[in-house]
């Protein structure tokens, strides 16, 4: 939709439906379980967003960095064959060029009131590319030929953006993140290998997506590499 910015609830999520807020560093799970909610509620409710948000707070820089999220599910780089389009396939595939045109939406939109730099995206992505021996070995060229993409189509606001890449729970795509990063000097890792992703929500895991706390600490993983490459002035 058209972009909507607002200061983030700092350490807070909010459920899908009625208005009740709780404190995402406690037992999300444990009190949605109590309403009523379902693991999909949940899944509605917060991403690392709340993560980078507080570390960017904590170190000074509110009102100095906005964020922009996409967040789609179960998304990959290598076509299924099976109708589903949700691919990254720089540059035309469907999220893709979604992405693009969302960013640079809100890119414009800040611009009427800010100086606006880009200066990193935060990447975490790759399970879904884990299910055949094709997807893997395509990967790293897919990988490569979407970052190089990006920064063509956003060469305006900073070519030379940091791209941070979080590792995935499995390790077979893994080695293929630590080789771009090695090669490529505006590319990081995120060693978020070791978040939990097993216990959430009690009942009805979601082996998916991590748990509440891991979830928050992914984002503080990103936001902590940030400020190290971006100190703020």
């Amino acid at each position: 939709d058209e972009p909507d910015f607002h200061p983030v609830r700092l350490g807070f999520g909010t459920a899908r439906y009625p208005s009740h807020y709780w404190d995402t560093t406690s037992e999300l799970a444990d009190k949605a379980a109590q309403y009523g909610y379902s693991g999909t509620a949940l899944n509605d409710t917060f991403g690392p967003d709340i993560g980078i948000a507080k570390v960017l707070h904590d170190n000074g820089y509110d009102n100095k960095v906005a964020l922009i999220k996409f967040a789609i599910g179960g998304t990959y780089f290598y076509p299924r064959g099976n109708g589903d389009n949700r691919t990254w396939a720089a540059p035309n595939g469907t999220l893709y060029k979604a992405y693009v045109t969302y960013v640079k939406a809100c890119l414009a939109e800040l611009s009427e009131t800010y100086n606006v730099y880009l200066d990193a995206m935060f990447w975490m992505q790759g399970e879904s590319d884990t299910q055949s021996q094709e997807a893997v070995d395509s990967y790293e060229s897919n990988m490569t030929q979407f970052v190089r993409q990006l920064r063509v189509d956003f060469a305006e606001y900073n070519p030379d953006f940091m791209f941070y890449d979080a590792f995935i729970r499995s390790d077979m795509l893994n080695d293929i993140k630590e080789k771009l990063a090695n090669d490529n000097i505006y590319y990081r890792n995120i060693q978020s290998k070791g978040l939990k992703y097993n216990t959430q929500p009690i009942g009805n895991i979601d082996y998916a997506h991590y748990d509440a706390d891991d979830e928050i600490k992914l984002g503080k993983l990103f936001a902590q590499a940030y400020i190290k490459d971006f100190p703020v002035v």
